[in-house]
């Protein structure tokens, strides 16, 4: 990782190759913001004379694991959902190659607020779950259009191809082979009705000011599919990070509070609300191997390893 003054010159760099000879300086320098399991994030501003350079920005710079050309992904995502009247950053610009900081980069709008917890306090989560089904009422038609247009449609890109992606890493990682093959033989039929899904939904995500929420964060995860899976993904990270990173956090008040607000505005078919549990939970496993480090804490691990055989009956050991 380059220091935050080269981090500087290759921004403006960018810009530059970018948009050719315009004048381009720093009203406010880059400084590194914390969040991001998936992302290193940078807060600037320009003083350039182009309207998409006039106000506050964020830099996104991800992960190399990523799958190349996944900033175009987000893009495509972010861009269609400002379009519907969701509070998500606009991207202005994506990079998909390494010339610049080492990795693919978005840069998009800087969106201002506090997260949930900080304005909504013990009603966060029914906020959550309320903001949650209203994502997946979205209109995923033309997103998906979208997508695949851009070559984001293929089986890759599909639960198939999540769970081909695991059990190719399983050459690697045998001790979670068991797990993917359950996955595998059990997995749902195709979803009548597919949502966008964010992936990783939860408080520290979504942003909020003057009472209403002002932005949904980091769609680093998301994929067109079964709104069932996401929303299984939100209870996984209640029932196996949040409540031993808040002490206080009582995931059954909670998870109970979140489900029953995204109840109250759209149906929710629970028949493979447990498998989509385990698929998360193995996912989770296997990111705390490539160092995203909310999941490589042994009491979150353990937990992950209980609900995958609370609901299969394979324990899972995670190598030392």
């Amino acid at each position: 990782m380059k220091n935050l003054s080269q981090v500087s010159d290759s921004i403006l760099s960018f810009f530059k190759d970018e948009l050719g000879e315009m004048k381009i300086g720093y009203e406010s320098s880059p400084v590194q913001l914390e969040g991001g399991n998936e992302t290193t994030i940078f807060h600037f501003k320009l003083n350039g004379d182009h309207p998409s350079l006039s106000k506050p920005l964020i830099l996104r710079k991800f992960r190399k694991e990523h799958e190349p050309n996944h900033s175009i992904q987000e893009k495509i995502v972010h861009n269609s959902l400002v379009d519907q009247g969701f509070p998500v950053p606009y991207v202005h610009f994506t990079c998909i190659n390494n010339d610049y900081l080492g990795s693919q980069i978005l840069i998009m709008d800087y969106m201002p607020g506090d997260i949930l917890p900080m304005v909504f306090g013990p009603d966060t989560n029914i906020v959550l779950g309320k903001t949650h089904a209203a994502l997946h009422n979205a209109n995923s038609i033309r997103i998906n259009e979208d997508l695949i247009a851009e070559g984001f449609g293929g089986r890759q890109h599909s639960i198939e191809g999540k769970l081909d992606w695991l059990l190719e890493e399983c050459e690697h990682l045998p001790w979670l082979e068991n797990v993917v093959r359950w996955l595998m033989e059990n997995r749902p039929s195709e979803c009548d009705f597919p949502s966008i899904c964010h992936g990783d939904f939860h408080p520290g995500n979504l942003l909020a000011k003057d009472g209403v929420v002002s932005a949904i964060l980091d769609w680093s995860c998301c994929q067109i599919s079964d709104p069932v899976m996401d929303v299984a993904s939100t209870l996984v990270v209640f029932n196996a990070a949040t409540k031993h990173l808040i002490p206080a956090f009582d995931s059954n008040i909670e998870t109970r509070k979140y489900l029953d607000a995204y109840k109250s505005e759209r149906d929710l078919d629970k028949q493979y609300l447990e498998y989509y549990q385990v698929l998360g939970c193995a996912i989770a496993l296997f990111a705390g191997t490539i160092g995203v480090l909310v999941w490589t804490q042994p009491p979150i691990q353990k937990e992950l390893i209980d609900i995958i055989y609370n609901f299969t009956g394979i324990h899972v050991e995670v190598p030392g």
